[in-house]
């Protein structure tokens, strides 16, 4: 992601917005695999927003 967002916006400025939705208020029996994808996504962001991951 950092290195997509330097590509469109080299002098560092912008945003990438990471959606996720309510799958840790209760469990999604019916969408597991989505509950996951959303997990890894909310898991992951503080990790990607450190600047110095990719350097």
């Amino acid at each position: 992601m950092q290195a997509f967002a330097r590509q469109h916006r080299p002098e560092g400025q912008g945003s990438i917005v990471l959606l996720t939705s309510g799958q840790g208020l209760g469990p999604m029996p019916d969408e597991v695999a989505y509950a996951t994808s959303k997990a890894a996504i909310a898991g992951i962001t503080l990790t990607l927003a450190d600047g110095r991951v990719g350097r």
